[in-house]
Formats: C-alpha cells, structure tokens, sequence
C-alpha cells in the first residue's frame, strides 16, 4: 500500500497526487506523501512542504468545490 492509500484509509480523507488543496488557507497541490504527511507544493514556491492531512486542510475536486473541510469536517 502507497503512502498516499495508507494516508487516504487511516485519515479518512480523498488526498491525491496533483489534487487541489488550501492549508491553514494557503493555496497549493498536493504532490507526494510521505511518514504520514501529504506533501504540498504551495502556489508561486518551488519546493514541496509536508502537511499534516487532517490540520486545516481543505480537499477541493477538479472543480474547485469542497470534498472536505478538515477544520470542520465538512464536504460534499
């Protein structure tokens, strides 16, 4: 199982590489996981930073619509 299934089945969230998402209310795309963390590349950086996947993290679909709210655990 890849860091990315085992983050998906232990957190219960839809994280995926190249997915949409805003941290702490910075925007970014999610690009690796790793020990637990997605790994996000934040808009206008150039490296990724880890992120934990349940802290004030908003999972968006291709879209741009809410899949979940990690802050209020809410989703579509």
């Amino acid at each position: 199982m890849s860091a990315m299934e085992q983050i998906r089945r232990t957190r219960k969230v839809p994280a995926k590489r190249g997915m949409r998402v805003t941290v702490d209310g910075k925007p970014g795309t999610i690009r690796s996981a790793s020990r637990g963390y997605i790994n996000v590349q934040f808009d206008g950086d150039r490296h990724t930073m880890p992120a934990h996947p349940t802290w004030r993290v908003t999972y968006l679909d291709k879209d741009g619509y809410v899949l979940l709210d990690t802050e209020n655990r809410t989703g579509a």
